[in-house]
């Protein structure tokens, strides 16, 4: 049935086909939202600010929360915000801190906020620990930022 017809049939019940329109598109909506999700999360930025919000509020209680900075770190970079996730990151680091997936994000964090000597020496040591950490995610992460960077023979060999 095309969405032509339902609103048609809708319109015709209803008597309204504003109120049609808007029921069949919120009716769509959900029923992407609920099985394929391809229309993007209107929510998305919401949760991700309150999930930033709820770790720098524990971190202001307790400062020495190791768990609560890398869960910071991780939500600073999926926005983009290398620099900070550095900066939040860096006492677990400093403190001797040798997690894999803490390395990781310091690793991303650092290519991201221009470090780039920095982050390959974290992503080597990566791979010394764990040489298939996350199914390839240390080549895919290597091999995009230094395509960024401009070293396209560089990220092919990473590739």
């Amino acid at each position: 049935m095309s969405a032509f017809f339902q609103w048609w049939v809708l319109s015709a019940i209803t008597g309204r086909p504003i109120l049609s329109l808007v029921l069949i598109v919120a009716f769509w909506f959900a029923v992407d939202r609920f099985t394929l999700g391809v229309l993007p999360d209107p929510l998305k930025f919401i949760t991700r600010w309150r999930r930033q919000w709820h770790w720098e509020r524990i971190l202001k209680v307790n400062p020495h929360d190791r768990q609560a900075r890398y869960q910071l770190s991780e939500t600073l970079l999926d926005r983009k915000q290398y620099a900070q996730a550095m900066h939040t990151l860096k006492p677990n680091i400093e403190a001797g801190e040798d997690d894999k997936n803490t390395v990781f994000v310091m690793a991303s964090a650092c290519l991201g906020a221009g470090h780039h000597e920095q982050g390959e020496k974290l992503l080597v040591h990566i791979e010394e620990i764990d040489p298939g950490f996350r199914l390839g995610e240390i080549e895919r992460v290597r091999g995009l930022w230094r395509l960024k960077r401009g070293d396209a023979v560089g990220a092919k060999r990473a590739f």
